[in-house]
């Protein structure tokens, strides 16, 4: 039986910081979706970056920059002739999973972390608590009340096959279709 705090905190994860921040609906997610290892509390999917243009329009007609560099990025970001560009695209899998207290996650169930990102999700007070057992390249995200969260430790992306992917997206489109999932 979840709690209405599980409940809230599966929800905030949703949207909770995208990777490209665009107008288009580039983040889907579904709840409770079958991976290799079990259930996963909540599943992401979103564009992400594959091939991007860093550019400097100076620098292209051999004028200076305006603070002297010769080479993008280490002062453009904030220059008007700079300029970004995404030319191409992948799929990021991200997975959550909410424990809300010391004892939860201890527990040797909900663990399945299989995405490129991965975080636990807690309440702002366990996050202390866990820090140093949760492995290098899995995040945590604190809730702080009021429907606010933050990352508290950011995760490490990882690869993982396009396999994999096919897999989480198409138990994740159960999901979005009629909320039924295969037993494995």
């Amino acid at each position: 039986m979840e709690t209405e705090l599980t409940k809230t905190l599966k929800k905030l994860t949703h949207y909770f910081k995208p990777i490209m921040h665009t107008q288009m609906r580039t983040l889907r997610y579904a709840d409770e979706v079958w991976t290799p290892t079990g259930i996963v509390d909540s599943i992401r999917f979103e564009d992400i970056p594959t091939k991007e243009l860093f550019d400097c329009r100076k620098l292209k007609h051999n004028e200076p920059c305006k603070l002297g560099q010769k080479e993008v990025g280490k002062c453009c970001k904030g220059c008007v002739f700079y300029q970004h560009a995404v030319l191409e695209t992948g799929i990021c899998v991200t997975c959550f999973e909410v424990k809300i207290t010391f004892e939860d996650f201890k527990s040797p169930h909900g663990h399945n972390f299989c995405g490129n990102r991965n975080y636990y999700v807690v309440p702002k007070e366990l996050a202390t608590k866990i820090v140093d057992l949760v492995p290098d390249d899995i995040g945590i995200i604190t809730y702080h009340g009021h429907n606010y969260m933050r990352v508290y430790k950011e995760c490490k992306f990882k690869e993982i096959t396009e396999e994999l992917k096919c897999r989480l997206l198409y138990d994740g489109l159960k999901k979005w279709c009629d909320g039924s999932q295969s037993i494995k």
